[in-house]
């Protein structure tokens, strides 16, 4: 319905993983087969093989990999119930994408690491760059963490580390 009326670019996001869905190779192939954009925004942990190859050989435009760390101890503290394992999961996961993008010589899916920086991590900026490059990410986004007054204002940066921050 909605390649439609005119849509042009699907993002597949929100406040869940969107490759928990039961049915997500099939939402992948069905958004690729109607000629549209894709983008998905992962935490990349369940970026696996199979989907890799998908997303390698349909030509999704954009993996977005919401990583917020450059090492596993800084996953931990921005990551409660997850660990080091995880990390290195989902570094596989995007070394492994990189590498079938190279054998098969293409450029797509082009990939993200995105990074919201709060108290948790913000000496750990110079490891996230490290990280996405050893990954294969052709982007990285640093996004200041937006807090909630009452509820997520426990992860706001002071003065000196926004200031370590900058410098």
């Amino acid at each position: 319905e909605l390649a439609s009326i005119g849509t042009q670019e699907i993002f597949l996001a929100g406040s869940g993983e969107p490759l928990l869905h039961p049915q997500i190779v099939q939402v992948i192939s069905l958004i690729k087969k109607k000629g549209l954009k894709l983008n998905i925004i992962t935490n990349a942990l369940l970026l696996t093989k199979e989907i890799s190859k998908l997303l390698v050989d349909l030509q999704v435009e954009m993996i977005t990999a919401s990583i917020w760390a450059g090492g596993d101890q800084s996953y931990i503290r921005t990551h409660p119930g997850k660990e080091s394992k995880d990390f290195y999961a989902i570094k596989n996961n995007l070394c492994f994408l990189d590498q079938l993008k190279l054998e098969r010589k293409v450029f797509f899916p082009k990939v993200k690491t995105y990074n919201v920086i709060c108290n948790l991590n913000c000496d750990d900026i110079s490891k996230m760059i490290d990280f996405s490059l050893e990954a294969g990410a052709q982007d990285i986004e640093f996004q200041l963490i937006d807090t909630v007054e009452g509820e997520t204002s426990f992860l706001a940066l002071s003065s000196k580390e926004i200031d370590n921050v900058k410098a």
